[in-house]
């Protein structure tokens, strides 16, 4: 059984590795472990060849069914963020940054860029911040990028405001909420649309909350179905770590 699971894992990284390539680092976690699930298999280990004092093996498994109904808590509501019916558009609308390539926005951003664009058309009032730092391997910041993707689809510069320096999620929001205020805007956001792929929503509206900001509608991107299952363990792990660090 665990050869089968190493194999399909390692299938599945090479298909995200062709789909990506390889931007990101997390699809590893699928070769890894693929690895990991077929050396178990073949070499035939016995867990109880490497016993451990009761205390030790008790507060490990402890911990372990912790990290998994944490991961599982958070899965779930990352199912039940990924769509909404909310046809609002505030006039303030936030889009986080993801993958900028030395051709533009990659796919994901694309769907983000996208989605915002038809947001701006329906309320001709709104303001956009695009943010997003300058990743190692990209040739401008995220920001920048998105900027010179929505001007080329029409959108006039003077709706939007530049974010380029926050390097996550949490960034992202805390920085546009500065840019607000020192833009006039109030200590207490009232209202923004924030826009991000699906199975990101869950955590940045909880993000942004934490954040300060009120009332924030969520407008999910839709993710390619390949890459969901790459995306949704990825956003497991990040939720946990950014639980622990109090940042959620």
């Amino acid at each position: 059984m665990m050869l089968v699971i190493g194999l399909l894992f390692t299938i599945y990284f090479v298909l995200v590795a062709l789909s990506t390539g390889l931007k990101s680092k997390f699809p590893f976690f699928w070769l890894i472990s693929g690895i990991g699930f077929m050396i178990v298999d073949i070499t035939d280990i016995n867990m109880s060849d490497f016993a451990l004092p009761d205390i030790v093996e008790r507060g490990f498994y402890f911990i372990m069914i912790c990290v998994f109904i944490c991961f599982l808590f958070a899965e779930l509501m990352i199912l039940f963020s990924m769509d909404t019916k909310s046809e609002e558009v505030p006039n303030i609308i936030i889009i986080l940054g993801a993958q900028l390539n030395h051709d533009g926005p990659g796919k994901t951003l694309r769907k983000r860029l996208d989605l915002a664009y038809s947001m701006a058309q329906s309320n001709i009032e709104s303001v956009l911040i695009v943010s997003g730092g300058k990743g190692e391997n990209e040739p401008i910041s995220e920001a920048e990028g998105m900027k010179q993707y929505l001007t080329a689809k029409g959108l006039s510069p003077k709706r939007i405001i530049l974010e380029a320096c926050s390097k996550d999620t949490y960034e992202n929001l805390i920085y546009s909420k500065k840019l607000l205020i020192n833009n006039g805007y109030q200590e207490e956001i009232p209202e923004v649309a924030i826009v991000t792929t699906n199975f990101h929503m869950f955590r940045a509206i909880k993000l942004a909350k934490k954040a300060g900001y009120g009332k924030c509608i969520p407008k999910p991107a839709k993710c390619e179905i390949l890459l969901l299952p790459n995306y949704m363990v990825r956003e497991g792990f990040a939720f946990i770590k950014d639980f622990i660090t109090g940042r959620l």
